[in-house]
């Protein structure tokens, strides 16, 4: 029980800071969103993977909930790392095309064999 209840923590700790960075960005100029929109969406996703990919020991959530900004510090810290998202876009891309040439190609077959 004693985890669940700091899960709850967690989920809330989270939750509130990135209601607060939002509240942060409503303050700044339209391009000045677009330009942390990026950010925003990452710490969406990193929010979203801590809270439903993750489990957590008691020392972990004890941790976490000590820290001071989480969804910033993980941010950061992928900032520095050797992944970025670019790869998962080209790859997602990359996919796609091959999708959509394959369809293409089977209709066009299909309309030649008529």
């Amino acid at each position: 029980m004693e985890n669940e209840e700091k899960y709850k923590e967690l989920s809330d700790k989270l939750e509130q800071e990135l209601n607060e960075y939002k509240d942060f960005l409503k303050t700044k100029t339209p391009d000045e969103i677009i330009e942390n929109s990026y950010k925003l969406v990452c710490m969406m996703g990193i929010q979203e993977y801590m809270l439903y990919s993750r489990e957590y020991s008691k020392v972990e959530l004890k941790t976490l909930l000590k820290s001071r900004n989480i969804l910033e510090e993980c941010y950061q810290t992928w900032l520095c790392s050797d992944g970025s998202l670019s790869e998962v876009l080209e790859y997602a891309t990359d996919h796609t095309i091959c999708l959509l040439k394959e369809d293409m190609l089977r209709k066009e077959r299909r309309k030649n064999a008529r």
